[in-house]
């Protein structure tokens, strides 16, 4: 056997060693990326189940919401067997017009739960300026505006997972900024609210109402055409138009199905005051004897 020097036995020793070591460190990177990898996964299918916990959470709280606002609406809209279910065909009314505009999401819903809501405030408003048959006193015409001020104070403190508030409070501002409550103009008012306001104004010209007789769906349409520019957006009755073409609005919502009950005032409840800067409005009847339109 011939000996074999140092040098020679040192190269490939050397060079075995190297790749012995090489393979041990890829193997150990290896593992370390699959423990990380298998880590990930485990924290990942972890978050999709915390994620749809939330999302059932969620769905369930904004069940919650439109269940209450139902509730509150059929309380609200079985006041008066005149007018009762208009806020039910203004809700498919600004539905189908934001809908015809692509409105969706967050908004959408703030429209559809709003319409239920936008009179709210009418719940403070004296019976009998709500019922009165004849124009409106300077003071009572006051006090009916101020409704969408506590309409949208009473709503405040919820917090709806929508912007429901603005649709409340601005669905009587004017495109030419002579509406109220705050003279918003323009597209300072909020797009929900704008698309209500074309909603509400078309419905209650088109139902009877204490002081006059329906009008008809062509004379309701002029008026609405006549107001494009100043109390009206012009893109929103671009959409009305298109909408109210071509879908029954007038039969869409059946009356029998929201036939109001008969309410006894409540003995909770005796005044109200409202206050705004300015006005203090005293003695109002309570939430049991008002009426909304």
């Amino acid at each position: 056997m011939l000996p074999i020097s140092g040098k020679a036995l040192s190269e490939p020793v050397l060079c075995g060693l190297t790749l012995a070591l090489t393979i041990a460190f890829i193997q150990q990177s290896f593992q370390a990326h699959k423990n990380r990898l298998d880590e990930s996964r485990r924290h990942l299918k972890e978050r999709e189940h915390d994620i749809e916990e939330l999302e059932k959470n969620r769905k369930l709280l904004a069940d919650l919401y439109v269940s209450t606002v139902n509730c509150l609406a059929t309380a609200i809209d079985a006041k008066d067997e005149c007018t009762h279910a208009h806020i039910r065909r203004v809700q498919k009314l600004a539905v189908g017009i934001a809908e015809t505009m692509n409105v969706s999401g967050d908004e959408l819903e703030a429209i559809r739960t709003g319409a239920l809501l936008h009179d709210v405030g009418k719940l403070a408003v004296p019976d009998s300026i709500l019922g009165k048959l004849g124009p409106l006193t300077d003071e009572e015409f006051l006090q009916m505006k101020l409704h969408t001020v506590v309409g949208a104070e009473m709503l405040e403190p919820v917090r709806f997972p929508w912007p429901v508030v603005a649709v409340v409070r601005h669905h009587h501002e004017r495109w030419d900024g002579a509406g109220y409550p705050d003279g918003l103009a323009g597209e300072q008012i909020p797009l929900s609210a704008r698309i209500m306001a074309v909603a509400d104004v078309y419905d209650a010209l088109t139902s009877d109402r204490p002081y006059r007789p329906a009008w008809g769906h062509s004379r309701a349409r002029r008026y609405i055409l006549d107001a494009v520019g100043a109390q009206f957006d012009p893109a929103v009755v671009d959409a009305f138009l298109i909408y109210i073409d071509s879908e029954p609005i007038l039969s869409a919502v059946s009356t029998d199905a929201f036939r109001p009950m008969k309410l006894q005032p409540t003995s909770i409840f005796t005044t109200a005051v409202i206050q705004t800067p300015g006005t203090t409005i005293r003695s109002l009847p309570t939430v049991g004897l008002a009426r909304t339109e």
